[in-house]
């Protein structure tokens, strides 16, 4: 179950460890593994708008805007909480992590409400990049304004950035991380998902030194999983499965984290 004073998942031993908006996780019991579903319902209920949401018990407080029929940006999604918590991981004064945003130059893709941007600024990113389409935004800078108090160290910006246009210099010449979570469901969208991620991650890329791209992913289509990973392929892009940190272990077969990267340029591939 997900523990909301703890913020991590634990086995559940007893009735008494139920509290409100604590989540319970049910193993299936056959081996068939269910039906993908598009869009499947959240699994962390937290009061996302009150803070209960903790990175590096700094509470983050995200709001929410529902009913709107606008699109599925304006809602909180579970691979946003996994990726939040990794970066929590990865920035733990005592573990050593190549992925760890401290320092660096942060833009976040298919933002929606930010929560993953945001972490990384608790996280002490140097600087952070909220992106998505135009209707996320004004919530995108509420949600910013929220947690003035908390990320006042990093810088952090709102810009639109639609993955069917190529994204400007100011972005591709300013990132060392791209994040991103439960960005690949939508078949027709993939293509131009993937030529951004390659442009973010090859632009203005420095010898010895790699951008990398951390995604958190749950298979919402298969169509959509093969063509994606097909495609990042093709632009010779290197991707690696992350291992999850104990605190979202039963979560590692339905969200998975994954880096993505450029490869060196003595690993490139000459045609």
């Amino acid at each position: 179950m997900f523990n909301p004073s703890t913020q991590c998942i634990v086995p559940l031993r007893h009735g008494d460890q139920i509290q409100s908006h604590t989540r319970v996780f049910v193993a299936p019991s056959q081996s068939t593994p269910p039906p993908v579903l598009a869009i499947a319902s959240r699994s962390f209920g937290l009061a996302f708008e009150k803070g209960e949401f903790l990175i590096h018990g700094t509470p983050l407080y995200i709001g929410e805007v529902g009913n709107t029929g606008k699109g599925t940006g304006l809602t909180i999604w579970d691979g946003s909480v996994v990726l939040a918590k990794y970066l929590e991981h990865a920035t733990s004064s005592f573990v050593q992590n190549e992925d760890s945003v401290r320092g660096k130059r942060v833009l976040e893709l298919g933002a929606g409400t930010g929560l993953v941007g945001l972490a990384a600024a608790v996280c002490g990113a140097s600087h952070v990049t909220l992106t998505d389409l135009a209707y996320t935004l004004d919530n995108l800078s509420a949600n910013v304004r929220a947690n003035a108090s908390s990320i006042a160290a990093t810088s952090v910006d709102v810009a639109e950035l639609d993955w069917f246009k190529a994204p400007p210099l100011s972005l591709t010449d300013n990132v060392d991380v791209v994040v991103g979570s439960d960005i690949v469901w939508v078949e027709s969208l993939i293509d131009a998902l993937v030529a951004t991620i390659a442009s973010l991650l090859t632009c203005d890329h420095v010898a010895g030194r790699k951008k990398a791209m951390l995604l958190a992913h749950q298979t919402r289509s298969a169509a959509s999983d093969t063509r994606f990973f097909r495609l990042l392929d093709a632009h010779h892009l290197v991707v690696t499965m992350i291992p999850p940190p104990a605190s979202i272990l039963p979560l590692d077969k339905v969200i998975r984290l994954f880096r993505i990267q450029p490869p060196l340029p003595h690993e490139r591939i000459t045609l």
